[in-house]
């Protein structure tokens, strides 16, 4: 009989235990199937899982942000959308309120109208969320952006946008301004605007003007005025606050060399390109100015006020066409405005709807990579438990014959 060295004991015994270990291991990841059970198992692997699962909970994070967001770009579309139908309305009124044939009851009666459609506007620069607060008001969302005081229509909000995150590094307007949105739209042609001198006592008004070039445009304070020449004539000058005499063009001198007016007249100064209709009187002038910002409500409410204001003369004519040709160029601008604001809502709405798409694709993609670094192939493991649970029975049964020989050998001693 071979005896059994306390050695050979003791490494059977150490096999066992390391060979039992592996098997409990094998049960705890078919059990959890999970490759490991705790950090100290895998520190290496145990820092790659955390990483991503960090990485993933972070862009979970934005999820709720990216569904507000989407809502709000959505809403800003609709408004705005609403803005351009009314606006469309309006210019469309407002080309009919130039018909000849109106008479003072006609006006007034598309004044009530133009007044409904300026409710609705304000109503929609007004919007609120579900929360009561103000879409447009920037920062300042508790407080109404657009309140007429005085019959003058002022912005409350505040100039600057609040952003939410909707992915790391990624933010998307949620409040916007409304000055931005409704104001800050130039008045006249986009250039310049020209107003009738409220003494005139002729019959003249003038076109809105256009630009021959906007190489040849000099911006600056135009002041038409019709005088008598050397002739005898009714004669028109041009004079520049900062470019001078600019017709009669020097060395000519004014009123001596001004050139005749005539009906129907095209001027032509500095880029300026400026029709004059009617009858002018000698005293009568028109200031060309560049054009100044207001909100649309404003040059709507001027509008109203035009079409309510009673025409009983031929110079009250010449004044409201002045009125209401500069007033409708101003609308314009504004529905130009309001296409160019749903341009780019439209485009921050699309850029939401990526990055939301962006963040459920990486989040896929990194739970795919997390379940491949982290969870088990469970025929693999199987397989791999059902081999060492082979093993753990051969070694256990060596082991077991050994301590059978050493009882034997007890026992004849």
């Amino acid at each position: 009989m071979r005896i059994p060295t306390i050695t050979q004991v003791s490494t059977q015994i150490d096999t066992i235990s390391q060979q039992n270990e592996l098997l409990t291991k094998f049960q705890q990841q078919i059990s959890t199937q999970k490759k490991i059970q705790n950090s100290s198992d895998d520190p290496v692997l145990a820092s790659q899982i955390k990483s991503i699962s960090d990485y993933i909970e972070s862009l979970q994070s934005y999820d709720n942000n990216g569904t507000l967001a989407q809502n709000r770009a959505s809403l800003f579309e609709s408004t705005i959308q609403s803005g351009v139908n009314i606006m469309s309305k309006v210019n469309e009124l407002t080309q009919n309120a130039k018909t000849d044939t109106l008479n003072n009851n006609d006006r007034v009666n598309l004044a009530n109208e133009l007044s409904s459609y300026l409710t609705r506007l304000v109503n929609t620069a007004n919007t609120q969320d579900g929360n009561g607060n103000y879409i447009y008001s920037g920062s300042n969302t508790n407080s109404p952006p657009f309140v007429s005081i005085n019959g003058v229509y002022q912005y409350q909000g505040g100039l600057d946008s609040v952003n939410i995150n909707i992915a790391p590094n990624v933010t998307s307007i949620y409040n916007d301004s409304g000055f931005s949105a409704f104001g800050d739209i130039p008045t006249g042609n986009g250039s310049f605007t020209v107003t009738q001198n409220p003494s005139n006592t002729g019959t003249a008004f003038t076109s809105p003007g256009t630009i021959v070039s906007n190489a040849s445009y000099i911006a600056d304070t135009y002041t038409l005025s019709f005088v008598t020449n050397s002739a005898g004539k009714l004669a028109y000058q041009v004079v520049g606050a900062n470019s001078g005499q600019l017709i009669p063009v020097p060395p000519d001198t004014s009123p001596t060399d001004a050139p005749t007016y005539t009906q129907d007249l095209n001027i032509n100064f500095n880029g300026v390109n400026l029709n004059v209709a009617g009858q002018p009187n000698v005293g009568d002038s028109f200031e060309v100015a560049p054009s100044s910002k207001q909100n649309v409500f404003n040059s709507l409410q001027q509008l109203i006020t035009t079409l309510r204001t009673p025409v009983y003369t031929a110079e009250d004519k010449a004044k409201f066409n002045q009125s209401i040709t500069q007033t409708s160029e101003a609308l314009l601008q504004a529905s130009s405005h309001f296409q160019s604001y749903l341009s780019t809502v439209g485009s921050r709405a699309a850029a939401v709807d990526n990055q939301v798409n962006t963040n459920i694709q990486t989040t896929t993609e990194q739970n795919i990579i997390l379940g491949t670094i982290s969870n088990i192939d469970p025929y693999q493991v199987i397989s791999e438990f059902s081999q060492q649970k082979m093993t753990f029975e051969l070694t256990e049964q060596v082991y077991m014959k050994i301590q059978d020989t050493l009882n034997e050998f007890m026992k004849m001693q």
